[in-house]
């Protein structure tokens, strides 16, 4: 039986790579997301294949140095309706999960590190 995760991603994010495969690799296997090689742009796009194209989710982005990460957003967030769900679905995923969080404003948040070490956020929606 197939069964949504708990999360959902608002748009694509963005994260570096210094393997580019080694990280394409990571997220597919978290994610259970088609893969399409992108290399005259050092690219990996990881998403749903829909009427033959892909909808890319996520962007593994080639780099090599730690300088180059500047071209990649800081601070990639998937969005659940679920704190706590979602929290327990990426805990029984990924090591490098953290505790639920409260920003400032009360929103409810929780952060993992990918294979690279990327941090990523996944955050309550509001309202």
């Amino acid at each position: 039986m197939w069964f949504e995760p708990p999360f959902y991603f608002s748009e694509a994010i963005s994260v570096a790579a210094k393997n580019l495969a080694a990280a394409a690799d990571w997220y597919q296997s978290i994610f259970d997301l088609d893969r399409q090689e992108k290399p005259e742009e050092n690219e990996i796009w990881l998403g749903r294949l829909g009427k033959g194209a892909l909808d890319p989710m996520v962007a593994i982005v080639g780099i090599h140095s730690d300088g180059d990460r500047s071209r990649i957003p800081k601070h990639p967030i998937i969005f659940t309706k679920n704190i706590k769900k979602a929290h327990r679905w990426f805990s029984e995923r990924i090591l490098t999960t953290e505790a639920i969080q409260s920003d400032s404003g009360g929103n409810a948040f929780f952060k993992f590190r990918d294979i690279e070490g990327n941090e990523v956020e996944v955050c309550e929606e509001p309202g």
